[in-house]
């Protein structure tokens, strides 16, 4: 009989590879999206700083996905501030856009709230997780 494993219980090689698969992923979509997707209409934003920003964030993801991969611990400690740093401006660029987003419902706010309430507590429960991996960083 073979057991199940569940997520928790994997292991931390298992683990780092699914983050590393996820920023890879992460890092490719912000560069397709900034060559290729067009902006809202209505941002209040630029489409020249709207490309920048996912570039950045593009270039971020990758050098948190290699920060995975190569364990140096400069990257356990540079992660969190570049996940801060995009929690940030995804809470201030959703909070400034908010009325170029047509939503169907009459209450966008609620919407939003609702959004970045979402994000913000997998980004707490990514932050706690991280801080437990220090062992596995040289």
């Amino acid at each position: 009989m073979i057991a199940h494993v569940t997520w928790w219980q994997e292991s931390v090689e298992t683990k780092m590879g699914w983050l590393k698969t996820g920023l890879i992923i992460n890092a490719f979509a912000f560069l397709v999206s900034a060559l290729f997707l067009p902006t809202l209409p209505g941002s209040n934003f630029p489409e020249w700083l709207d490309r920048a920003s996912a570039i950045q964030w593009s270039v971020v993801c990758a050098v948190a996905a290699y920060g995975a991969h190569s364990r140096k611990l400069l990257f356990w400690r540079l992660v969190p501030v570049l996940m801060a740093a995009h929690l940030l401006v995804v809470s201030i660029m959703s909070w400034l856009n908010i009325g170029a987003i047509p939503y169907p419902s009459p209450h966008p706010l609620i919407m939003l709230m609702l959004g970045l309430s979402c994000y913000w507590g997998f980004a707490l429960l990514l932050f706690r997780w991280w801080r437990r991996q220090r062992n596995n960083f040289t």
